[in-house]
This record gives C-alpha cells, sequence and structure tokens, in this order.
C-alpha cells in the first residue's frame, strides 16, 4: 500500500510536458562531401506548442510539436571541372593571329554558397508516444559522507547561478520514448527557391567581368541558362533528390532530432523532480523546522484519464 499519492490530469500532464519541452534547444554543424558537391549544415532550433493525449497504455501520446527553426544553414560547393575554348594561331593573308585560350570553372569550389533555409521553412512537426520512468538521482559531486542535511544546504557546481540547485538525493519521473517521428522539411517546397539562389551565383561566377546591367539581362533570361548549366552539371534534375538525400540520408538530420529529444527526455530533463527526504511541513516563525519524510520508493502510472504517483515511506537519511 502506498503512503503517498498524487494525481495530475490530462492538462496537468500537459503543463509538465510543455514545461519541460520549453527548454529543449539543440544546434549542431557539420558537412560531407561525395564526388563534385561538398555541403555542410548549421542548425540551431527549439521546441513549441505540442498537445498530449493519456492512454490506458501507460503512455502519453505527443502531437503537433513544432520544431522552430531558429537557424538552418545549407553550404553547398560545388566543384565544375573546368572547360576552355582552343588556343593556338593562324595566318589569315600573310598574317598571323592568335588565339588566346579561354577558361572558366578554374577555382575550387567553383561554387561556394550558403542558403539560410530558415527563411521560408520555419517549422517542423514531431510526434510521438512516451512512458513514465522513474529513476533514484544521486549528485556526481556529492560525497560518501555527506548528509542530507548537509547536502541540502551545498550549491550544486554544475548550476552555480541557481540558488535552489543543491545536491539533495532526487526521485525523478522522465518520460522515455515509445517511439518519435519527424515531419522535417517539404523538400519540393523548397527546391525553387534554392535553384534561383544558385543560378545567380552561377551568373556571377561565370560572368564575373561583365557589368552588373548585363548580369541582370542574363539572368532574366535564365530559364534556358538553367538548362545549359543542368546539362553540364547534371545538377538541376538531381538536385530535389540531392537535397533530401543530404538530409536525410547523409548527416540524417531527423534522427540526429530524434535522437537529442529522446536523450532529453529519458534522460536529462525530468517532469516531476523530489529531493528526498522530500519536505511536508514549512519550518514556522515559531522555531519549528522543516517536517520532512523519506522516500524508499516512487512509483507512476497512466490512464487514460490522469497520471498516477505514488511514494512508500522510508529511507536511509544519510544516504
Amino acid at each position: 500500500m502506498s503512503d503517498l499519492t498524487a494525481a495530475f490530469g490530462e492538462k496537468g500532464v500537459e503543463e509538465l510536458f510543455k514545461g519541460v519541452v520549453k527548454n529543449f534547444v539543440f544546434e549542431k554543424a557539420d558537412s560531407t562531401s561525395g564526388g563534385r558537391f561538398t555541403a555542410g549544415y548549421d542548425i540551431k532550433a527549439k521546441l513549441e506548442n505540442g498537445t498530449i493525449s493519456l492512454t490506458n497504455q501507460n503512455t502519453v501520446k505527443i502531437s503537433e510539436l513544432d520544431i522552430h527553426w531558429l537557424r538552418i544553414k545549407l553550404t553547398l560547393k560545388v566543384d565544375i571541372p573546368k572547360i576552355c575554348t582552343p588556343d593556338g594561331c593562324v595566318d589569315i593573308f600573310g598574317e598571323e593571329i592568335c588565339i588566346p585560350q579561354w577558361c572558366i570553372f578554374e577555382a575550387n569550389p567553383d561554387i561556394d554558397i550558403t542558403f539560410d533555409l530558415s527563411t521560408f521553412i520555419r517549422h517542423s512537426e514531431v510526434s510521438g508516444e512516451v512512458s513514465p520512468l522513474v529513476r533514484y538521482f544521486i549528485n556526481p559531486a556529492r560525497t560518501a559522507n555527506m548528509g542530507y542535511l548537509e547536502a541540502e544546504e551545498a550549491q550544486d557546481p554544475a548550476v552555480p547561478n541557481d540558488p535552489k540547485a543543491n545536491l539533495a538525493n532526487k526521485w525523478q519521473v522522465f518520460l522515455e520514448p515509445v517511439w518519435l517521428d519527424v515531419d522535417l522539411i517539404d523538400f519540393e517546397a523548397t527546391v525553387d527557391e534554392l535553384l534561383t539562389d544558385l543560378v545567380n551565383t552561377l551568373v556571377n561566377t561565370i560572368f564575373s567581368g561583365f557589368p552588373d546591367w548585363a548580369k541582370d539581362a542574363i539572368l532574366a533570361i535564365s530559364g534556358p541558362i538553367i538548362d545549359v548549366i543542368g546539362a553540364a552539371i547534371d545538377l538541376v534534375d538531381d538536385f530535389q533528390e540531392w537535397l533530401a538525400d543530404f538530409f536525410n540520408v547523409s548527416i540524417g538530420l531527423g534522427n540526429i532530432i530524434l535522437t537529442l529529444l529522446a536523450d532529453y527526455l529519458a534522460n536529462k530533463s525530468p517532469i516531476i523532480s523530489l529531493e528526498d527526504p522530500l519536505k511536508i511541513m514549512d519550518e514556522t516563525n515559531t522555531g519549528l523546522i522543516p517536517v520532512k519524510i523519506p522516500i524508499a520508493e516512487l512509483g507512476a502510472n497512466i490512464n487514460s484519464a490522469e497520471m498516477v504517483v505514488t511514494g512508500t515511506v522510508g529511507a536511509n537519511l544519510g544516504g
């Protein structure tokens, strides 16, 4: 039989969940190369919104949890094979006329451009299902001979700016993912804008010595230029497939996000954290000290109506 019982309705669990996810911020940067492409990414995002529903399977279903992209930059470098006109001299009516060789795409890379995808990719969406996981936490900074009163007064060195962070043992309830899924990016909707930026860069690279008005005229007929460039480097037809493959396979952005989120929910941010021993009565102005009870066991279970947390009293207060 449990000595302590607390119940949280669906709205209460949702508030606990939102309090956890609002502090989740992730960022990562890396690059990969293959063939003529080198691509890198630099991302930063946070979580917003989200709704939950409780089930009779001891789980919480998560839906409409938004990934708000604060930064999602794609750097694309392309090395295009050098193309040169033939050089040589010819004799015309006794006059030797020499034609110099003219080359384009001599740099490596020939294209180096960064797309800021966050200007038109604002949100992605996470859904999933989690179940309660109870752990007992002993702060690693707490020494073996430190009693509970001393631990409660000691500042946790890991969070020196939080005066409430101490070295007390804690019972914690996490939400361990059963499954998570992310609807990452609609690549079809983004490719046209990316290609426009790419063509602008190519025109400025190929016709770097031309005046601006000439480049503007060339960009005005960029459709044929896209066809020419696409035929030369097979970029246009493959770009959407390549972009999706880059994010989903080469760097596995979706897996990165889900791995970080799963670790955050199951290991780093409990929805409930109770100090052991648990204070059940504050000190009084008449001089009575706070009343605390040790917790030997803690459990958490979910049904379709509520999450119930139960505790059993009894433990060694020195531990």
